[in-house]
């Protein structure tokens, strides 16, 4: 349940200037607003389960973004049933300016991309049907002015081989292997809520630089709550960010009967270093390595 200074699940992501979305608890809309993002500027919106805390925000949000401008369609993304929950919802936010399209995706999928990061759905272990998202922005390999010299290669052609596409140019044709080095380390981001730990969440989130994942309970006493309810302990999320081999976790989702989750964080630490608290309105900037 939402708090006076917390609010409920929801994850917003800027790549290349676009706006994606990841649940849409209550408050959400507000919590977007305040650091001064657009939400005429969300495209995707992803749903993990149907769960009010994760999803009774959607409604007011859809209708902010009807009177913020928004025209174009807005994608959404869910589980088995994702339309007829949300057309459920919209009963009190018709009339939109804009259409959505829906895309309902089983676990181990990859539906499409988002301004060219790769999207893959995975199934997580809750107490209903939930899946978690891995979000990769690749980057190509460095380019190489000597080789497209080398190669003939006219300059008008240089900035579309560096950005991946191939060019036909009469009878010939240029590919971006002609001119660029091997790929370079990208950017990923996982987020896990709600479930309980798998080897196959550890192999989805596997290496992610910003991993994102539920931390219900802080207390070691409440593992076995954590258990019965589908959720995790920091400590357990802990161990699932070690043998994942990510570098960063961020501990999130975290249940009203903790009012200091930062109480817990040393004892993820002990588990694996790289672990903090996530908080209302917090900003991450990832960027290329060098």
């Amino acid at each position: 349940m939402p708090l006076p200074e917390r609010r409920l699940a929801a994850l917003l992501m800027r790549i290349r200037g676009r706006l994606l979305l990841v649940d849409c608890g209550e408050g959400t809309q507000v919590a977007i607003r305040e650091p001064g993002f657009s939400l005429a500027r969300i495209d995707t919106i992803c749903i993990t389960h149907f769960h009010a805390d994760h999803l009774a925000g959607l409604p007011g949000l859809l209708l902010t973004m009807g009177t913020s401008g928004r025209t174009d369609p807005v994608r959404i993304i869910g589980p088995k049933h994702t339309q007829m929950v949300v057309q459920c919802l919209c009963v009190i936010a018709q009339a939109l300016p804009f259409e959505l399209t829906f895309e309902e995706v089983d676990s181990d999928c990859h539906p499409g991309s988002f301004q060219e990061a790769q999207l893959h759905a995975f199934a997580l272990h809750h107490t209903i049907p939930c899946l978690g998202y891995r979000f990769t922005l690749d980057r190509p390999g460095k380019f190489d002015p000597a080789r497209a010299l080398a190669s003939g290669i006219p300059v008008e052609y240089w900035r579309r081989l560096q950005c991946g596409e191939t060019v036909r140019a009469g009878q010939t044709t240029y590919t971006p292997e002609m001119v660029l080095g091997p790929a370079r380390p990208g950017i990923s981001v996982a987020y896990c809520t709600d479930t309980r730990a798998s080897d196959s969440i550890r192999e989805s989130v596997r290496f992610a630089d910003l991993f994102i994942c539920e931390g219900t309970y802080g207390d070691p006493e409440k593992a076995e709550s954590a258990h019965q309810h589908g959720h995790m302990t920091f400590e357990e999320a802990a161990r699932l960010a070690a043998s994942a081999k990510v570098k960063r976790l961020l501990l999130t989702h975290f249940s009203p009967s903790m009012p200091d989750p930062e109480r817990f964080v040393p004892l993820a630490q002990s588990i694996f270093p790289e672990t903090s608290a996530g908080y209302d309105t917090q900003h991450l900037c990832l960027r290329f390595q060098p």
